[in-house]
């Protein structure tokens, strides 16, 4: 699985293989990489240290005054320029292949948890986006140097045992600022995240809920609710992370976490069975 958007159906279980290969492949991908830097470096450090060697053997080679001391400079160019070509090759192939691991082990975990709340059998439609969010493709304002991003990375749509149809998604947003020096540019990013958790309930198991709001209760933690809508058997919850600060781990304020996302989710189904309970009461 390449670092690209991808759209992908299935059930449950079927999807949890494709993710499992994927994982594999993420694996191989690191460690190749790992190679391929290796032979970047050795080829640099080659370069750094012997390129009075090489230089002398290439002149001589392309002024054809070959004799036995320059044969083994134009061996050892040889070999420095090949770990370098290679190197470059190994690692720009490897990198299609390495993807963002948080997001990868967030769906993986997430088809985990509601497996269990899943027909085993239906199908369920997932589209994860394993690309960088501040690229071009999701800027919003600005430019790639200094601007506002925002990435819709992950849906997943399907229907619980219960007949609720859900449709779950993340955007990633991002603010970045990048200052120019001499000794090199730094980079400042904000990193948060929007949950939208849309539910479509059956009239058999809910009523009606356009009074969710006063059953919902206080938000996780780690979220806050930036609006919640119902109207008949549809409610619509947004909720936010924090934004992570520059240079502090996003996974720290909930950013691409499991435990965000399953979090907001029963938050949002809290407020649905506190819902149904008050009219059975009444």
């Amino acid at each position: 699985m390449k670092v690209d958007r991808h759209e992908l159906k299935g059930n449950p279980q079927q999807l949890l293989s494709m993710l499992a290969e994927a994982a594999v492949a993420d694996k191989q991908a690191e460690k190749q990489k790992w190679l391929g830097g290796g032979l970047l470096g050795c080829g640099c450090l080659g370069m750094f240290f012997l390129w009075p060697l090489v230089v002398g053997s290439l002149a001589a080679l392309f002024s054809l005054q070959l004799n036995s001391a320059t044969a083994g400079g134009i061996l050892v160019s040889a070999v420095l320029i090949a770990a370098l070509i290679g190197g470059f090759r190994i690692y720009k192939k490897a990198s299609e292949y390495d993807l963002d691991d948080q997001r990868l082990a967030l769906v993986q975990a997430v088809l985990r948890h509601l497996a269990l709340d899943l027909p085993p059998s239906k199908e369920l439609e997932l589209v994860v986006d394993f690309r960088q969010a501040d690229t071009t493709p999701f800027l919003q304002t600005g430019d790639t140097n200094t601007g506002s991003f925002c990435q819709p990375w992950l849906q997943l749509r399907g229907r619980f045992l219960d007949g609720t149809a859900f449709s779950i998604g993340i955007e990633q947003l991002v603010k970045k600022k990048t200052k120019y020096k001499r000794k090199g540019n730094r980079i400042k990013r904000k990193v948060g995240e929007r949950l939208i958790i849309d539910l479509k309930t059956s009239p058999s198991a809910y009523p009606d809920l356009a009074n969710i709001n006063e059953f919902l209760g206080s938000p996780p933690a780690r979220l806050r609710a930036a609006s919640v809508k119902a109207v008949g058997q549809r409610v619509k919850a947004v909720l936010m992370t924090e934004r992570a600060m520059p240079y502090v781990d996003p996974a720290s304020v909930g950013v691409s976490q499991a435990d965000t996302l399953l979090e907001g989710l029963v938050f949002v189904y809290r407020g649905l069975r506190r819902l149904k309970a008050n009219g059975i009461q009444a």
